[in-house]
């Protein structure tokens, strides 16, 4: 039990379990599901204003063979963004 007192892992769970119990539908699914974008080709296809609407990056699968493709992604789970760099 001295262990589990040392380090900081209730704390960090407690953190989680509060802000789950706290968040929205959506963030909840995301946290099941992440979603990632290939942003691969950001800037020049994606991520720019065509007229007056927003062009997203495509959606891609979680799954190596898809991320393994792209040179950069974007993952959202909904309470964070991790932006990969592959090369």
């Amino acid at each position: 039990m001295s262990s589990l007192v040392s380090n900081n892992s209730v704390d960090v769970l407690t953190y989680y379990r509060l802000n789950i119990n706290k968040a929205s539908y959506d963030v909840t699914c995301k946290q099941i599901n992440p979603v990632m974008f290939d942003l691969s080709q950001i800037g020049e296809e994606y991520g720019i204003y065509n007229g007056d609407e927003f062009v997203w990056p495509p959606v891609i699968r979680l799954a190596y063979e898809s991320v393994a493709s792209c040179q950069m992604c974007l993952l959202d789970d909904g309470f964070n963004l991790f932006l990969y760099i592959i090369e």
